[in-house]
């Protein structure tokens, strides 16, 4: 029988920060479930505005405790999940 092919799945900034922040929230689940049965793409310019809203926002600092660190291991842990691709490849598959 022929593999099934599986999803393919990209997540913007928006989502991988209330994965961040909300832990057990809806969009870290989303992401927990996802990365187990789909295919998880991601580009540089998404990490790098997710690096860039959750280290500087100062409405997000002041109202979830995290630290610098924190936030520099999910990002290497969304690059350990992820394939990294170009907005270009994206578009051709």
């Amino acid at each position: 029988m022929p593999k099934k092919k599986k999803h393919r799945i990209v997540f913007d900034s928006v989502v991988l920060v209330s994965a961040f922040v909300t832990e057990n929230g809806l969009a870290a689940k989303l992401l927990d479930r996802s990365a187990e049965k789909s295919e998880l793409y991601i580009t540089e310019e998404i990490l790098q505005e997710t690096r860039q809203v959750l280290l500087e926002k100062k409405h997000l600092r002041s109202r979830f405790l995290y630290s610098d660190m924190d936030v520099e291991r999910f990002i290497e842990a969304l690059r350990a999940r992820c394939m990294i691709v170009t907005r270009y490849m994206l578009y051709r598959q």
